[in-house]
């Protein structure tokens, strides 16, 4: 993989993972303005939410296999979610 590429896929894995904690955000607030929220629930996606601003925060470039693992995981699960 030449070095732009690299530096292409890097990008769209942070796009990915930003998307998703954007999409468990709004989950949240959704049910927050429910009159009785599920709690458990919330507390589900800010957990999933934190992990996913860890997995961008520790994410290097140079670690290919991590990014193909974030694109390959999240890319069918963000296109759905921009689809909307």
């Amino acid at each position: 993989m030449n070095n732009t590429n690299k530096w292409e896929q890097y990008d769209v894995a942070r796009n990915r993972l930003r998307i998703m904690v954007g999409h468990y955000s709004e989950l949240i607030r959704n049910e927050e303005s429910k009159a009785a929220p599920d709690m458990e629930q919330i507390e589900k996606w800010e957990d999933e939410q934190h992990e996913l601003s860890e997995k961008e925060s520790l994410l290097s470039v140079d670690d290919t296999s991590a990014i193909a693992e974030i694109n390959n995981t999240y890319g069918p699960l963000t296109q759905a979610i921009m689809k909307g």
